[in-house]
């Protein structure tokens, strides 16, 4: 194989990385890990890492929008984790505050504990790194009654 071409998921191209390394073989991939930037020199991303997108959406939601005391739900795994570090890293280099922050594992279902801490902790945005469990989650803080400023 000379080139692999269209991973996404950042845990996959994390794991497959190796491989290709050891194989020398061109990986090109969509996964947005800040981590896949150190996986060899034969990897390759083909959208920028989460921190491209911290640096631009934090400054506009403190700053722009107001949102300063955050709360961050996010998908246990490479991509979820460090989309949340660098997310309440910038938010309080910007001023702002995580005051409430959990992960949860891909298969869940359920957010309504989750969303009722976040509820006690007076947030006024609430960032969702995942995938399409993020519909569920939006469901579920409309059905508790939750008006928050979401980013995901």
């Amino acid at each position: 194989v000379d080139a692999i071409f269209g991973s996404w998921c950042s845990s996959v191209v994390l794991a497959q990385a190796p491989i290709a390394e050891s194989g020398k073989t061109v990986m090109l991939s969509f996964g947005v890990a800040a981590q896949i930037r150190d996986a060899g020199p034969y990897n390759y991303r083909i959208q920028p890492d989460v921190r491209a997108y911290v640096e631009a959406l934090v400054p506009y939601v403190v700053h722009e929008e107001g949102v300063r005391r955050w709360a961050v739900l996010n998908i246990m795994n490479d991509f979820g984790q460090d989309f949340a570090k660098y997310f309440a890293q910038k938010v309080t280099e910007e001023g702002g505050t995580v005051a409430y922050s959990s992960d949860y594992l891909p298969e869940t279902t359920d957010f309504r504990t989750q969303l009722s801490q976040i509820r006690q902790q007076n947030v006024e945005g609430i960032f969702l790194p995942g995938y399409a469990e993020v519909g569920l989650i939006l469901k579920q803080l409309t059905e508790l009654g939750i008006k928050v400023k979401v980013g995901w």
